[in-house]
């Protein structure tokens, strides 16, 4: 379920994640700064995340807090960039619907956003099942 409000001018989404919990994200502000979310940076920080977990399981000695910090830290990350992926995926389905309604049906245009809807449709699924899959069993997510 993704809720919206405004924090100041910048609309605020709070997104719920199975699995990954609440997570607040500024829309649009990515695209105000000229950045966007890549899926190989999700994908980089899902394995930092991967590494903390495995070097705190692994410990024998040492700062516990420290390890569990670093995959605290690692998981925000990660959860933070995976959100703000999906919510661009999100707004990039969402306009190509809205082009699609606007078009006349039966048109290049028509058909045009509606391969551009299954696409970003299928990506935003395929994104998803691949992140539950892919997340950290003990990782517990308050």
């Amino acid at each position: 379920m993704i809720a919206a409000r405004e924090r100041g001018s910048l609309p605020i989404r709070k997104i719920h994640c199975v699995g990954f919990g609440a997570v607040e994200t500024l829309r649009g502000l990515d695209k105000e700064v000229g950045q966007s979310v890549a899926r190989g940076e999700v994908e980089a920080a899902l394995e930092e995340w991967r590494a903390a977990q495995r070097r705190l399981e692994h410990s024998t000695n040492g700062d516990r807090d420290a390890l569990e910090a670093a995959v605290n830290a690692a998981r925000d990350k990660f959860q933070q960039l995976s959100a703000d992926h999906m919510l661009e995926r999100i707004d990039a389905l969402q306009d190509a619907e809205e082009r699609r309604q606007r078009a006349t049906a039966s048109t290049p245009d028509y058909h045009q956003a509606a391969r551009e809807e299954t696409e970003i449709a299928a990506d935003i699924w395929e994104s998803a099942a691949r992140n539950d899959q892919d997340t950290p069993e003990s990782a517990s997510n308050d």
